[in-house]
């Protein structure tokens, strides 16, 4: 079994994308096309597009989920602000407002961006 080398961030430690990707072992994929080339592996939480391919974790994955699901790849406010039903307006602003920089952070590596719609939602744009 091999270790996934350690990348420290501010007193948090985690790996990038990348290299989780190069290290895990991925058995039985079974790819969906998403649009165009981009394909998803949602067993092992695999996008790629071509040769890139990151894989999702955490609030990053629970959101991308919603979206390929969605009409047009869009999320309204409404529909994030549902995934966090036991917290109070402001608090769940927050985590959406982190989570949805994780997740631009994280879709870059293969090129989707996350695009904002002030006052309503975000959408997925595949390159």
């Amino acid at each position: 079994t091999k270790t996934l080398r350690k990348v420290t961030k501010i007193g948090t430690t985690n790996w990038t994308p990348y290299e989780v990707i190069q290290e895990r072992n991925i058995v039985q994929t079974e790819w969906i096309t998403v649009t165009g080339d981009y394909l998803w592996d949602a067993k092992n939480h695999i996008l790629k597009s071509g040769e890139k391919k990151i894989i999702l974790k955490g609030e990053s994955l629970r959101y991308f989920q919603q979206f390929v699901v969605a009409e047009h790849f869009f999320l309204n406010y409404g529909d994030l602000h549902a995934l966090y039903k036991n917290r109070g307006i402001e608090e769940s602003k927050d985590c959406i407002y982190h989570t949805i920089l994780q997740l631009r952070k994280e879709l870059k590596i293969v090129d989707v961006k996350v695009e904002s719609i002030r006052g309503v939602g975000y959408r997925l744009l595949f390159d």
